[in-house]
């Protein structure tokens, strides 16, 4: 008896991490539901490697937290695993819980081995189980029987650390960090803040979050507490109404295109913003191992003004272009190819075809007239202007009322000394002119033909 008692004081102590000690159970797991040590535990020959009746720790949990067992009212099923990707056996592309009986180190969620010693102790061949978040046996940690304190997250942070900043210029969306309410960002309604902060469970749920009903309440594996149409306009306020995110005729990515790897939206996510941005940053296709800036998901350029240098500016325009080219069959195909157009492929010149003015001027002329515009520097791709064709209403540090087609007086001389009366250029001209179209001199569709000129 005496044997058989210290026996069971070592398993004890085994199953726990900690010294040999008897159990501490906390409710719901205890004699108040009838339940004690070896309804989950058997002391010879258990199938289990911690002694559990069961083989495999999520399937000991199942036992109970199923359809008819004792803990009915917080069921789990397999197919409940998140699986975005799908990758896992089962289920495929959906799922409204954190995965478990799968690997910690995936590189798809910047998932990496636990530091915390009590969590990296619950790691089973390499997998990640319910027992790795969970401390089953007591409730010190707060519930829901939470294995290390997770205020501010910190054990979605443990896995996921490398998502753990507070600027997207590290490759993630920032946490840990107030939203900035200004005329691009508010307060949400309704995702849910952490003392002010934006935290990991500001967007995601570990579990029974089926990302705003995606798949008919199996949700889509992303675990988000709102859909994917819209959980960023929570926070952020562009106007969903732009061309780019209208549900209708908006930005659906192809996938492909231009060497990107992002792979193809479902057309059930046309207009979505995660057609051109990642929230968790995309790896560059040309620079392993670091993400697009901007959390972009291609190559792109999006400070206001002129092109600054870039480590490859024939990159500089990618994320447009995978959209915008004649065979995606986009509406607005850019010939960014043509080494003569200088609203497209070609190099910007100073002094050709008038003058260039500052501060365009200096800028090229500090680059030695080879650099290419990018598409940022005259169209807001957010659509956030009065302006049509998403033209900026700032470009060069120019004001810009470009409202009438063909009527780019104004859009042209932001960056042109036109208004001379000299050279080829008649003084006639002024703000009403049409420039471009059937009236006018120069092309109607400035970045699509051989020449912009």
């Amino acid at each position: 008896m005496k044997r058989r008692l210290i026996f069971l004081l070592i398993a004890a102590g085994g199953i726990t991490g900690g010294t040999p000690a008897a159990f501490c159970l906390d409710p719901p797991h205890d004699s108040s539901n009838s339940i004690s040590c070896d309804d989950c535990h058997i002391s010879h020959g258990a199938p289990g490697l911690i002694l559990t009746s069961p083989a495999g720790i999520a399937n000991l949990c199942i036992s109970c937290h199923t359809s008819g067992g004792l803990a009915s009212s917080l069921p789990f099923a397999d197919d409940d695993r998140a699986d975005p990707y799908g990758t896992n056996p089962a289920p495929d592309n959906r799922g409204t819980s954190h995965a478990w009986g799968v690997p910690v180190v995936n590189s798809d969620a910047d998932a990496q081995l636990p530091l915390s010693g009590s969590m990296s102790a619950r790691i089973f061949s390499g997998d990640l189980v319910c027992s790795t978040c969970h401390n089953q046996h007591n409730h010190n940690q707060g519930t829901p029987f939470l294995r290390i304190d997770n205020t501010a997250n910190a054990i979605c942070k443990d896995c996921h650390r490398t998502r753990d900043v507070t600027d997207s210029a590290d490759g993630s969306h920032p946490v840990g960090v107030t939203v900035p309410v200004d005329s691009y960002l508010q307060s949400p309604a309704s995702l849910i803040l952490e003392s002010d902060n934006i935290e990991c469970t500001t967007c995601h749920s570990p579990h029974y979050t089926d990302s705003g009903g995606a798949n008919s309440g199996a949700g889509d594996g992303y675990i988000l507490d709102l859909s994917l149409g819209s959980i960023c306009y929570d926070c952020h306020t562009y106007d969903s109404s732009s061309t780019h995110l209208d549900t209708t005729s908006g930005a659906l990515w192809p996938g492909g295109g231009l060497g990107s790897d992002f792979p193809a939206r479902n057309a059930s996510e046309r207009g979505f913003c995660i057609n051109c941005h990642w929230a968790h940053g995309w790896p560059d296709d040309g620079s392993p191992g670091q993400d697009f800036p901007h959390l972009a998901v291609e190559q792109t350029v999006t400070d206001i003004g002129v092109l600054n240098a870039t480590p490859d500016p024939a990159d500089a325009n990618d994320l447009c272009l995978t959209c915008h080219q004649a065979a995606q069959g986009t509406k607005i195909a850019i010939d960014w190819g043509s080494t003569g157009n200088q609203h497209g492929g070609g190099a910007a010149a100073g002094s050709s075809y008038g003058d260039l003015i500052d501060p365009y001027l200096t800028f090229s002329d500090g680059y030695s007239n080879n650099i290419e515009l990018a598409c940022t520097d005259c169209h807001e791709p957010h659509g956030a202007t009065s302006n049509i064709s998403l033209i900026r209403d700032s470009v060069n540090e120019s004001a810009v009322s470009f409202n009438t087609s063909n009527v780019w007086w104004s859009l042209c001389e932001a960056c042109h000394s036109i208004n001379t009366g000299g050279g080829s250029h008649p003084a006639v001209m002024g703000p009403s002119s049409t420039c471009g179209g059937g009236m006018g001199c120069h092309s109607a569709t400035p970045h699509s033909q051989s020449s912009s000129f």
